[in-house]
């Protein structure tokens, strides 16, 4: 079946920045105006939706765009000061709600930016880094930062509002950084960064959570440890090197000094690809290791892939392993139970004499993996090499014919599952996609017909199903939900759910920390009221 997959229009500003050019035609600075993405077509709104949508308008309440029998989703626009070097000053999304931008003297950095409900966030910079070095929310509380010579950061002070006390200072700071980027050349160590994040906002406090990250050569996290508890860790000598007492780790207890987790080894092929992923560990010191008895310590699955980089085997520790098989066709997906015929744990419970309750359990256990062996799952993939039939082997039956389980899925071209059919040949769902694969309605077995329809902006806008419920939501300028409504076939229409913000309060609401946040929250349970917030949020 032919059918419209997607369509989009760019339109863009003339030169003086006073219309929207028609379309194809294109300014000599080729400013954006805005981009209009195929939505719907009236057609499949009527084929799918049939009288469900009378009374709603789709333009003001869906914020979608109508043309030619062609409902469109506008992409917003932007507005260009043409005396600031046509930096954006002011953006709108597809219902008008405004947000602007203010901008320094340079017009280099913004200072800040203004949503369409008054909400102002701040920022001052660092013109060396280019990088904030205070922000300021909507409630007036900030955050401060600083940087070393090669502009990294070094400090994050997080603080309430001017004036008041709450909060860090970059003198005593909530987080902070410092980096050894030397330390390859000076101790043939990878580089590092130490971090150090406040627990209580007080600088008279002791209580930090501290964390080592230890990097490679290729940027990629070789070592993090963080820190811990006092209690049991592997002994160390005068010399830092591991004890041993009969090849066996010691382990002494590091109390009152806290001991450090370190992440366990990940070792990979030249492809980047992990092969082995060793368990966590405890250490004394958060410096780095590179001792096998700890960065391996543990056990950990052996990973195998093919020249495609596609994992194609995993050894399990207790001597199991699963495996996936790969042709133009098919995927065979082997779990542990299917090649437990293979397997070392079953040759090892082969070899055992009965005779005692522990050999007795094991072999039992084997005997009744036999059961499962060689019944992997099969995916059967289409010409773009996509599952659509997945096929569940159950072994076999008392005729000791196999009993094959079948699902089936009818995909269309853009990979959208249209229906989804079950092992004994019912359609367990039928679904329907929108141009760009925006669903619109599921017909399940179990829980029967639903349609959704989203607004311009993708929030759930109206909600139908078989039983006569409508749902419906609408939302503030921000996007942000506001009420919700159900109703029962020609019953009238209920609230079933209310937000309120903090910008409802007023200039008051900054007071209390509410711009940005719920103030209260009605639904059938009752009411929830947030009486402030602290200047985190």
């Amino acid at each position: 079946q032919k059918r419209l997959l997607s369509r989009v229009q760019s339109y863009y500003y003339s030169d003086d920045l006073s219309q929207r050019l028609a379309l194809g035609s294109c300014g000599a600075r080729a400013l954006p105006y805005e981009t209009l993405t195929l939505a719907f077509t009236a057609g499949q709104l009527s084929a799918v939706f049939g009288a469900k949508l009378t009374g709603l308008a789709l333009d003001t309440e869906g914020g979608y765009r109508a043309e030619n029998d062609l409902w469109w989703r506008p992409s917003g626009r932007q507005i260009f000061d043409d005396t600031a070097f046509y930096r954006p000053v002011e953006v709108r999304d597809p219902f008008g709600n405004a947000s602007t931008i203010a901008y320094d003297d340079y017009t280099l950095l913004a200072l800040s930016v203004t949503d369409p409900l008054g909400n102002v966030s701040a920022a001052a910079h660092d013109y060396r880094t280019l990088q904030p070095t205070l922000v300021t929310d909507p409630n007036g509380n900030r955050q401060a930062a600083a940087y070393d010579a090669l502009g990294m950061l070094v400090k994050v002070a997080v603080m309430g509002k001017s004036g008041e006390n709450d909060g860090d200072t970059l003198d005593d700071p909530t987080i902070e950084l410092s980096y050894d980027l030397d330390a390859w050349v000076q101790e043939s160590a990878p580089v590092s960064v130490y971090t150090k994040v406040r627990e209580v906002h007080d600088p008279q406090t002791t209580l930090f959570q501290q964390r080592y990250t230890y990097s490679g050569g290729m940027g990629q996290v070789v070592l993090e440890k963080t820190q811990a508890e006092p209690g049991l860790a592997p002994e160390r000598d005068q010399n830092g090197d591991l004890v041993f007492n009969q090849g066996e780790l010691v382990f002494a207890d590091t109390s009152p000094d806290l001991r450090w987790i370190g992440t366990g080894r990940v070792i990979v092929d030249n492809k980047g690809n992990p092969i082995k992923q060793y368990e966590p560990f405890f250490d004394s010191a958060p410096v780095y290791v590179d001792e096998v008895q700890l960065a391996e310590w543990g056990v950990t699955p052996l990973l195998h892939y093919d020249p495609l980089g596609r994992l194609i085997r995993t050894d399990l520790p207790d001597g199991t392993f699963s495996k996936v098989t790969f042709t133009p066709w098919e995927q065979l997906t082997h779990d542990p139970n299917d090649t437990v015929l293979d397997s070392d744990w079953y040759a090892e419970r082969d070899a055992r004499t009965p005779g005692t309750d522990e050999n007795d359990a094991e072999i039992d256990a084997a005997g009744k993996a036999e059961a499962h062996a060689a019944t992997p799952g099969r995916s059967v993939l289409d010409h773009l090499g996509r599952p659509f039939l997945r096929v569940e082997d159950n072994g076999l039956d008392d005729q000791q014919d196999p009993l094959l389980f079948e699902t089936r899925l009818a995909l269309d071209i853009e990979g959208n599952t249209l229906t989804v059919t079950d092992a004994r040949g019912n359609v367990a769902a039928t679904n329907t996609f929108a141009p760009g694969g925006v669903q619109l309605s599921t017909d399940s077995a179990d829980a029967g017909a639903r349609w959704t329809l989203p607004s311009a902006l993708g929030a759930p806008l109206r909600a139908w199903d078989e039983r006569l419920h409508r749902w419906r939501w609408t939302y503030d300028a921000l996007n942000r939900p506001t009420h919700a409504y159900v109703k029962h076939d020609t019953d009238d229409e209920l609230l079933r759910e209310r937000t309120v913000y903090g910008e409802s309060l007023g200039q008051s609401a900054a007071d209390d920390n509410h711009r940005g946040q719920v103030y209260a929250l009605y639904d059938t349970a009752g009411e929830l009221v947030f009486d402030a917030y602290d200047f985190k949020g």
